[in-house]
């Protein structure tokens, strides 16, 4: 693990805040958890090539910029190839869609703090090793 952000992009607060402290309850009270309420903001974010999150999570259906979008534009950016990007939806289906996409991983979105905590329990085994 290193000192970089994990970045949530996602427009439901209450959904991005579950996440965020389901973060840091699994990878401690140290870890930098920046939240972005849409598409648009990570993007602006990601133009800067000193931008390098560990891990990028991203709302497959937000307002401005779908999630699929959003990872066509990521993956462009040279400065974040080996940024895993994961995308969570409300709606399974778009699993595959997501994975065309350029998606490193997809999770339904939960429905319940502890679905958070699972996720991100998941999410420490695939990606940090």
């Amino acid at each position: 693990m290193n000192d970089q952000p994990i970045i949530i992009a996602d427009d439901d607060a209450d959904d991005s805040e579950y996440m965020r402290t389901a973060l840091i309850s699994v990878f401690g009270q140290d870890k930098q958890v920046i939240q972005v309420p849409n598409g648009r903001e990570l993007l602006a974010l990601a133009k800067s090539p000193t931008f390098r999150p560990e891990l990028i999570i991203i709302d497959m259906q937000m307002p401005f910029i779908s999630g699929t979008d959003i990872l066509c534009k990521l993956r462009d950016q040279q400065h974040l190839k080996q940024v895993p990007l994961v995308i969570m939806s409300g709606d399974k289906y778009n699993l595959e869609l997501a994975y065309r996409a350029g998606a490193d991983g997809f999770y339904s979105k939960p429905t319940s703090p502890e679905g958070y905590l699972e996720v991100a329990i998941d999410i420490r085994t695939q990606y940090y090793r």
